[in-house]
């Protein structure tokens, strides 16, 4: 048998390492700059800041979804000043009109009459004429005073100082004008005391003697108060601000009583001191009562109260039987000036956004309807009302 032939031997060779050529080592090195320029466009990719307007849905400028992202915008606190300029009275006179300058100069005639009229005789009806005639001049000054300081911004606008505008003044100058209403009525009503107390047991004597020539010389007095007032309730038309503080009021408080005393010395019907009296203190009574209601009223402004309980009673117990309104938990109403009135009501609620606003409108029309003004002449004031509202 023959053997398998051998197979031959293979031969091994060496691999040898060339070093790179030019071509080489170009192609190698742009393989690896592709690499690094794909993984930078990646990074890039990765970390670039998208703007709003390259989303979707915010194409538009006025686009819905703004309103969402966008926050709510900085608004500067309201600013108030510290105080506005208080006018002098070398400002104040200046800006004085003819009708006002006119209104100014009748006044110190209402005083010089007051004192021709108390010095022509001793009755104490004249006694009474010269007080009102005082009261008639004291209350044109304040009317020229008022509608003056109010051409000026510091009367009316809100300052830090005065929150409520200068014009709160005008509270003090009316409190001290009912002041003098009481003092000048108590006087009027001693006067007649002290005369009854003196004519006691000798009433004839005196009617005969001398007051009979006192009112015979008296009644040129009393055609110069009946001019006066007469004249003034004809050309009055000053603004009312308040009704018991009605100049036209005054000035026929002054105008009644002289035309009757006036018609009946006319006639020649002699005015004894009976009648004095009576005229006397009728006008002091009325003087008395006025200046009273006044004087309390505008102390409850002053006191930042408000003068009518019931009303408010009346306000707070309507809110209160409201079935949507769970609590009333506090409600305070003031008013600090003749126009302007303040409530501040706080009340727990059950109930969605909705029944809110129509419990809010409801609340303000019933202190607006129920809480009304002592003060004005039918125009209702400006409220402000604020209405604190806690969901439960």
């Amino acid at each position: 048998m023959q053997s398998p032939p051998k197979s031959p031997k293979q031969s091994f060779t060496s691999i040898k390492f060339q070093e790179p050529t030019r071509e080489n080592s170009h192609s190698s090195l742009f393989g690896e700059s592709s690499k690094s320029n794909s993984q930078a466009s990646v990074s890039k990719l990765l970390n670039v800041e998208t703007r709003p307007s390259h989303r979707k849905g915010h194409h538009h400028r006025h686009s819905l979804s703004h309103q969402y992202f966008l926050p709510p915008k900085n608004r500067k606190p309201l600013s108030f000043p510290a105080t506005y300029p208080i006018p002098t009275l070398t400002e104040t006179f200046s800006i004085l009109t003819w009708r006002q300058k006119l209104k100014l100069s009748s006044s110190l005639l209402f005083f010089f009459a007051s004192v021709f009229v108390f010095l022509s005789g001793d009755a104490t009806v004249l006694l009474s004429l010269s007080c009102s005639l005082i009261v008639e001049g004291v209350l044109i000054i304040l009317n020229v005073w008022r509608e003056t300081l109010d051409c000026f911004v510091v009367w009316r606008r809100t300052s830090l100082r005065y929150p409520f505008g200068l014009q709160q003044i005008e509270l003090l100058a009316d409190f001290a004008f009912s002041i003098l209403l009481l003092f000048l009525g108590l006087n009027l009503l001693k006067e007649p005391a002290e005369h009854a107390i003196e004519d006691w047991g000798n009433i004839q004597h005196s009617e005969h003697a001398g007051v009979e020539g006192a009112h015979i010389q008296s009644i040129f007095s009393i055609s110069v108060a009946l001019l006066l007032s007469g004249g003034a309730l004809l050309f009055d038309r000053s603004h009312i601000h308040s009704q018991r503080l009605d100049s036209r009021f005054f000035h026929g408080l002054t105008f009644v009583p002289s035309s009757i005393l006036f018609v009946l010395r006319s006639v020649g019907i002699q005015v004894g001191s009976l009648v004095s009296h009576i005229f006397a203190i009728s006008i002091a009574v009325t003087v008395v009562i006025v200046g009273f209601s006044i004087a309390k009223s505008l102390a409850m402004l002053l006191l930042l109260t408000y003068s009518s309980k019931e009303k408010v009673l009346q306000c707070v117990s309507l809110i209160k039987e409201d079935s949507r309104i769970e609590q009333l938990n506090s409600a305070t109403i003031w008013q600090p000036h003749y126009n302007t009135c303040i409530a501040n009501i706080s009340i727990s609620v059950r109930g969605s956004e909705r029944e809110q606003i129509s419990i809010r409108e409801d609340v303000t029309k019933i202190i607006q309807k129920t809480v009304g003004s002592i003060f004005g002449t039918g125009v209702q004031p400006k409220w402000e009302i604020t209405i604190d509202i806690q969901r439960i």
